[in-house]
């Protein structure tokens, strides 16, 4: 189960100026679901890694399975990422609650300029833990963190639409699908054009949707 985040290059000179109320966020504890806690990440997840970026999880992203040092350097990257002011990429390990076990991750990828108040979401989770809820309950987690405590507006997602459990977490989650792109991407694993859906939820939808529940 995933969802791709869009990989953009950080354009020179236009990080522009946080606003006051929005701060770069570090997670000193972590965020509890009923079943899981998303945290920051640590050098010693890579093996996490590694089985979440295994043939199956990949087989919607144009990427290859990680290697252990593939897995490492994604990590590395990601603790990188946690002291960067501003903080662009928000990506947490997602973890049981009843047991200390790494099962995936999500993340928020802010858009710049930092002031727009937009981001990207996406996820991968080892595949002998799809099927369970879990990246629903961490999704929901992910979104509420990015709309209450980063005071984002507006999140969006894409997924192929030969992945159906993954537009179906999305719109579980509360996504519209607002758009279906026709042969818009090259993938060079399958050597062809695909078509992608594009979702997005508003703050407003957000509160909405889970207000007194």
């Amino acid at each position: 189960m995933h969802a791709t985040v869009p990989q953009r290059p950080v354009p020179p000179g236009r990080l522009g100026v946080r606003p006051q109320d929005m701060t770069s966020i570090r997670l000193d504890n972590p965020i509890a679901t009923e079943r899981l806690r998303l945290r920051e990440f640590v050098p010693s997840d890579w093996p996490a890694m590694q089985a979440a970026s295994d043939a199956k999880a990949m087989a919607f992203f144009d990427e290859p399975p990680y290697s252990e040092e593939d897995a490492k350097a994604w990590i590395r990257r990601a603790i990188d990422n946690q002291y960067q002011d501003p903080r662009m990429r928000y990506e947490f390990a997602v973890e049981l609650a009843s047991e200390p076990k790494v099962i995936g991750y999500c993340d928020l990828v802010l858009r710049y300029p930092v002031e727009c108040r937009m981001a990207f979401s996406g996820y991968r989770y080892i595949p002998k833990y799809w099927g369970r809820g879990y990246g629903t309950e961490a999704e929901r987690a992910i979104l509420d963190f990015g709309f209450r405590q980063l005071g984002l507006t507006r999140v969006s997602m894409i997924c192929d639409p030969e992945n159906v459990a993954s537009w179906r977490l999305m719109e579980k989650c509360g996504l519209r699908r607002e758009g279906h792109e026709h042969l818009s991407e090259w993938s060079t694993k399958r050597n062809k054009a695909i078509d992608q859906y594009r979702y997005a939820i508003l703050k407003e939808e957000w509160e909405k949707q889970n207000t007194q529940q």
